[in-house]
């Protein structure tokens, strides 16, 4: 099994691409991943504190069943990324962005369905998850979606949250992100698309 100080490097890395990407704001977002029985994830206020800026000793560390071992609090979010992995055997880490294009989708209520690939992601449609209030009440809205999900680990799922942001979903860390990114590729694909057919 791998180090949990490997899992942090890792996670660190990831919000700083996410970040240099575009695809993580200052307005908001978290980031976790499963290690056995313990999951690494962002702190509660991190985007306040600068994601970029975290270093390991910021990150916080739970069981699976949301018990901080490690670390202050953890984010506010924390409900669903524990219900994702309560859910889906397979998957290892959860983004959750408010990736500004996708978020036009979201905000709007558009769903995209498309087919692109790229390395390790494959998305054919990027649902939407009906608006509920961040914390419990959308752990468990999400948890009644994962219910009738078939994750397949060879691909990462994304999903839209309606007036809120983006959720993805993948066997690790690198999946999620790839995942995120594609999803973001399809966003502009799409609105691309009816720019250009308006004229």
């Amino acid at each position: 099994m791998r180090e949990l100080d490997e899992v942090k490097e890792e996670l660190l890395f990831i919000t700083n691409l996410l970040f240099k990407n575009g695809l993580l704001t200052t307005t908001g977002g978290n980031i976790s991943s499963r290690i056995g029985n313990k999951i690494v994830i962002t702190p509660s206020g991190a985007s306040n504190a600068l994601l970029w800026q975290m270093t390991s000793k910021d990150l916080v560390v739970l069981d699976l069943e949301g018990k901080v071992l490690e670390g202050d609090s953890p984010s506010i979010e924390t409900p669903f990324h524990i219900v994702v992995y309560h859910n889906l055997a397979e998957a290892n880490a959860v983004i959750h962005s408010h990736s500004p294009l996708l978020c036009v989708f979201a905000k709007l209520g558009i769903g995209i369905s498309e087919n692109m690939y790229v390395r390790e992601a494959t998305l054919k449609d990027i649902p939407i998850i009906p608006f509920a209030k961040p914390g419990k009440e959308l752990a468990d809205v999400i948890s009644n979606v994962l219910k009738n999900l078939e994750f397949d680990s060879k691909f990462g799922k994304l999903f839209l949250l309606e007036s809120h942001g983006v959720l993805s979903i993948g066997k690790n860390l690198r999946q999620a992100y790839s995942t995120l990114d594609l999803g973001n590729q399809m966003a502009l694909t799409k609105m691309l698309e009816k720019l250009l057919l308006k004229k």
